[in-house]
Formats: structure tokens, C-alpha cells, sequence
């Protein structure tokens, strides 16, 4: 297994979410909308931010199974 390889594909899973999260958080603050609103934009994130967070785990387990 080409472990330099490997930590790279990590590292870039594991900002996917971060980056998701903190590219649209900045959106979120500026919309002048109702607080329901906002707060069902914010459950949207971050349970998007979970789900990819959760896809990049399984991807992990999968090259990690894949190299044995």
C-alpha cells in the first residue's frame, strides 16, 4: 500500500466536511430570515456535514481493506 498516498486521500476526505461547513456557515449568518428558517438551514448542514464525515470513514475502511 502506497501509504504517502493513502494520508494524502485522508487528509483530503477529512476537509471536505470542514470546508462544507465552513463555506457555508458565513451564507447562513448573512441570510436576514426568520429564526426557523435558520435553524432548519443549520440541521441541513450539519447533517451534511455528518453524512460526508460518515462517507469519508467508509472510504478509509474500504482502501484500508483493499490494501490486505
Amino acid at each position: 500500500m502506497d501509504y504517502q498516498f493513502y494520508d494524502q486521500v485522508q487528509a483530503s476526505l477529512g476537509a471536505v466536511s470542514d470546508n462544507f461547513r465552513s463555506n457555508l456557515q458565513p451564507v447562513l449568518d448573512s441570510l436576514h430570515t426568520d429564526p426557523e428558517t435558520k435553524a432548519a438551514l443549520q440541521s441541513i448542514i450539519s447533517e451534511t456535514s455528518n453524512s460526508l464525515d460518515e462517507l469519508a470513514r467508509l472510504i478509509s475502511t474500504s482502501l484500508t481493506a483493499a490494501s490486505r
